[in-house]
């Protein structure tokens, strides 16, 4: 397991910003690499202006804090899908954060990009030969509004060869196959418009669907990409960069083309705000402000009306599913449910929940209460009774567990 140490505020001593490896089943640390050289904040100090009372933004306390925001930031470090390499962003060459990367077996490190922003958010290409990262000018400290993102950038994972994907305020959705991926623009007054399929081999960008929608994801499988735009009269609507389409509703694309067709969603559904590809049932589940439903990558919506629960993440042994009420407040939603393999259903919680999660060796769940102070609760088969585990945490439904897997009991 990686992880990045760094101080509270500012610091000027570099060994205070570290990347960390903790090797199990004997949670053993080591420090892979500063992430901060003393040669760069010196440089920094150098290069930009003490604070004062009349300057913060663009001074050299605002400089550090940048690199501080950027190095441990969301998607600061990314492991590689086989684990070999770990990419992580770093101050080491310059006087902003770039994109490095480092074999933990030699702890040998290798640059990636140089540049002026602020590097952010790391995605490795499944085949391992790209990573995708978001350059900022300027991430938020201290003021409202949001970071001023000027792109997303591609690099190749054996040289310094930062190329620019998506110019402007761009953002990463996902990999849609192991060298192409989607992405979408998004700013204050506009929301998000025009998801792009690039492809990272050869930069070529195809415009999936031009303007306004609510949300979309994809099936890497079949390719299909599902796209939601709802309540199209309450929207900004005289922005040249960020039209509204003439048509609001469920659409299906299928790449490489990139004309739309329209799904038959259920009556009643306003506002769509969630909109997720799920493997283990093979469909979207769309959760508007009404119940959820899903639709199939062949555009066949189901009918909330039956009340079923939906089926998510298979158990390890197959046996099971988690599901949760599609009437619920959520794509979670109240209550929580087993389905057996043979189509019975095993209630295991009435109230709100969340993070829902299986332990990668066995049929036990667990899961957060959704409340002001999530309990953490655990339910095993065959009853699935659930036991409270722990209670008093600083836990969160908007931060998930993660499991540290490893082959000692």
């Amino acid at each position: 397991m990686a992880f990045v140490l760094a101080p509270s505020f500012d610091s000027v001593n570099s060994d205070d910003y570290t990347l960390n490896l903790v090797t199990f089943p004997d949670a053993t640390t080591s420090t892979l690499t500063t992430l901060f050289s003393s040669q760069q904040i010196s440089a920094i100090a150098t290069e930009f202006p003490e604070e004062g009372p009349d300057l913060f933004e663009g001074s050299s306390l605002y400089q550090r804090l940048q690199v501080l925001a950027a190095t441990v930031g969301p998607g600061g470090i990314a492991w590689e899908d086989d684990g070999k390499r770990l990419a992580f962003v770093a101050a080491l060459d310059g006087v902003t954060a770039d994109v490095y990367t480092i074999d933990p077996r030699d702890r040998s490190i290798r640059r990636l990009t140089t540049g002026l922003t602020q590097a952010a958010h790391l995605s490795w290409s499944p085949s391992g030969r790209y990573i995708i990262n978001q350059g900022i000018s300027d991430i938020n400290i201290g003021r409202s509004g949001t970071d001023n993102v000027s792109g997303l950038w591609i690099s190749t994972t054996d040289r310094i060869s930062n190329r620019l994907a998506m110019p402007g305020p761009a953002y990463f959705l996902r990999w849609l196959d192991k060298d192409s991926f989607l992405a979408y623009y998004s700013e204050m007054g506009c929301g998000d418009y025009d998801l792009t399929l690039v492809d990272a081999s050869t930069g070529e960008r195809r415009l999936l669907w031009k303007g306004q929608f609510d949300a979309a994801d994809a099936d890497p499988v079949s390719r299909t990409v599902l796209v939601a735009l709802t309540n199209a009269d309450e929207r900004l609507k005289d922005w040249d960069r960020c039209p509204l389409p003439p048509v609001e509703g469920l659409f299906i694309i299928r790449p490489p083309s990139s004309t739309p067709s329209q799904v038959d969603s259920p009556p009643g559904h306003d506002w769509i705000y969630e909109l997720k590809w799920h493997p283990s049932s093979g469909t979207f589940v769309v959760g508007p402000s009404r119940p959820l439903f899903e639709v199939s990558p062949m555009g066949t919506v189901t009918d909330p009306s039956q009340r079923t629960p939906l089926p998510f993440q298979l158990s390890p042994s197959r046996e099971y599913s988690w599901a949760s009420d599609p009437f619920g407040h959520s794509p979670f939603g109240r209550g929580l449910s087993i389905l057996a393999k043979d189509g019975s259903r095993i209630p295991v919680y009435d109230d709100y929940v969340c993070n829902m999660v299986w332990q990668p060796q066995s049929d036990t769940l667990f899961f957060y209460s959704d409340d002001a102070s999530p309990v953490l609760f655990a339910a095993s088969p065959p009853d699935f009774a659930p036991i409270r585990i722990v209670a008093g945490l600083p836990l969160s439904c908007s931060d998930p567990p993660q499991w540290i897997e490893s082959t000692h009991q």
